[in-house]
């Protein structure tokens, strides 16, 4: 079995014959690619880590310098006649409430992905031509002028990933049910 398993014209590997590397069309397989080899270490994104750093710096710097004394002015002391129980049970109740819609959301999702793609697609259309007249009849030419490139653009994606829906949603789908 280490002959290559041909399916429609396609050359494929044989599922029982993992050592085998099968050259498909335009993509050469390249030798100096080991399997599990260590990546040099090295930043990659420089400028994004040091406004990380910035970031984080600032944050020490406002604690260092007001200390607990912020949080005593935003909440008050402890005299306070601020109840702050009714905003907690309603953080809590919101936050489980969200977590238990997005859960059916994500079953919903998976049961008319297709649906769900298409209907998002038509809106962000609409929705940008919806823009771009508003903008012309409101009397803002730029803003019309964005709104047409968008509206334009969007019509561009749509038409160009209508087609590949089906491949997505059963790629999704299948991605989703993975454990």
């Amino acid at each position: 079995m280490s002959e290559p398993v041909v399916v429609q014209g396609t050359t494929v590997a044989s599922p029982y014959d993992h050592g085998v590397a099968v050259q498909s069309g335009s993509a050469p397989i390249s030798d100096d690619f080991t399997k599990g080899s260590k990546q040099e270490v090295r930043c990659r994104d420089p400028i994004f880590a040091l406004l990380l750093y910035a970031n984080v710096g600032a944050i020490c710097g406002v604690v260092g310098a007001y200390g607990t004394a912020a949080f005593e002015k935003a909440f008050g002391d402890a005299n306070s006649t601020v109840d702050w129980a009714p905003y907690l049970y309603a953080a809590a109740v919101t936050g489980i409430f969200s977590m238990v819609l997005a859960g059916i959301m994500f079953l919903v999702m998976m049961r008319i992905p297709q649906f769900l793609i298409k209907t998002s697609l038509i809106f962000v259309v609409i929705l940008s031509g919806v823009w771009c007249v508003i903008a012309f009849v409101g009397g803002n030419i730029i803003g019309g002028i964005i709104g047409a490139v968008f509206f334009a653009l969007m019509m561009c994606y749509a038409r160009a990933v209508w087609s590949r829906i089906p491949f997505a949603t059963v790629s999704g789908g299948r991605h989703s049910t993975c454990t």
